[in-house]
């Protein structure tokens, strides 16, 4: 917070005392004036309960600096011609002062619009702007929802995802499925991009800072991605399609692991609840184990059966030569090869469920409790 005004009621071990002061930056300094009197302050059980009197229009003097320059600035705030956003913020203040404050640890919660002070209004407050949580949220879903499921579907079930003789509009299912996620993640990403850079207000730890700029670097790569997608060469290209496979999973798996941190950082910010930093930060890391667990039982059952489909070719060649061997007919051996996998479809079906679940559970904790 920058630029605000601020009324700071202390129940500092027993001793109840108030502060009147101002944000000149991300700091707070005490006032002097008069324009704030009737002053009651009780504190219950360890819940300080503050009223007072502020005059529609006041002026007052805040002792501020600039480099190694003393400033002494007046300052006029106008209740009765403007309006105002409340914030209502709590915390700890030095050890030892009554007048000097600790930045807040946890998010302040501010009334949805500004609010009105020369009549009576009524007003929501929010601890965390519905524009950051439409930014969460479609993250979320962008990089553990879709491109999670987009990663598994091209590995794993390019051979027995629905059937690989059927077609989707001229194309194989798995790619069309793949397709749509991938441009379904890219537009959430795309969009939550957006909305966080038009909202945000600025950047005050180092934490932020690189969660700025791995969500920066997260929305190159993903352009970077669906560029390569659109220049996707054709299957008998030879050696420019295996650089373009190789780019295309590399690139793929650098943004995934780069918006996962980039996730986890948001998580842990220090203004964040409790549930967040906690329950959050654990469904974040479910999710990423899900994935990671999800593709490594795929990959020895895909490798397991590459080597059971090499061995069974090699015994095939040798049982063509016999002529004694009633052979099933090709287009039947072919159909068996193809259908999906009952055991992996159950796999990817759970896979799914859990994502969903976990998916699902972040967001509640996103809306609910922030």
């Amino acid at each position: 917070m920058t630029h605000d005004e601020t009324f700071i009621c202390m129940d500092i071990a027993g001793a109840l005392d108030f502060a009147h002061g101002y944000n000149p930056a991300y700091y707070n300094i005490k006032v002097q004036s008069d324009e704030v009197f009737d002053i009651a302050i009780q504190s219950v059980d360890g819940a300080i309960s503050c009223e007072f009197t502020r005059k529609l229009k006041g002026n007052f003097t805040y002792y501020g600096h600039k480099g190694l320059a003393m400033l002494n600035v007046d300052y006029t705030a106008s209740l009765e011609s403007e309006d105002y956003h409340l914030y209502l913020v709590w915390g700890h203040p030095y050890e030892g002062s009554k007048e000097s404050v600790h930045k807040h640890q946890l998010l302040p919660i501010v009334s949805q619009s500004k609010v009105a002070f020369n009549k009576k209004t009524r007003t929501k407050f929010y601890r965390l702007h519905d524009s950051v949580k439409v930014h969460v949220t479609f993250m979320v879903l962008a990089w553990f929802g879709a491109v999670s499921v987009a990663m598994v579907i091209s590995r794993y079930f390019k051979n027995g995802f629905l059937n690989a003789k059927d077609t989707i509009c001229g194309t194989k299912p798995w790619f069309q499925v793949h397709r749509g996620l991938a441009f379904l993640a890219a537009l959430l990403t795309a969009i939550a991009f957006v909305v966080i850079f038009v909202h945000i207000m600025g950047l005050s730890s180092k934490k932020e800072l690189l969660h700025a700029g791995f969500g920066i670097a997260v929305m190159i790569l993903t352009v970077v991605q669906v560029i390569m997608g659109l220049a996707r060469p054709d299957g008998d290209a030879g050696r420019k399609r295996m650089a373009f496979n190789w780019m295309h999973l590399l690139t793929g798996s650098a943004s995934y692991i780069l918006a996962a941190v980039t996730m986890l950082l948001g998580s842990s910010f220090s203004y964040m609840s409790e549930k967040m930093k906690s329950d959050g930060t654990g469904l974040l890391i479910a999710l990423i184990s899900v994935h990671v667990f999800t593709a490594f039982v795929f990959e020895i059952r895909k490798r397991c059966a590459d080597s059971f489909k090499d061995a069974a070719e090699e015994d095939d060649k040798r049982i063509r030569s016999i002529e004694s061997l009633d052979i099933e007919e090709p287009s039947k051996q072919a159909e068996s090869k193809t259908a999906p996998h009952t055991k992996s479809m159950a796999l990817f079906t759970i896979y799914i469920t859990l994502i969903c679940t976990l998916v699902a559970s972040f967001l509640y904790i996103v809306w609910e409790d922030l």
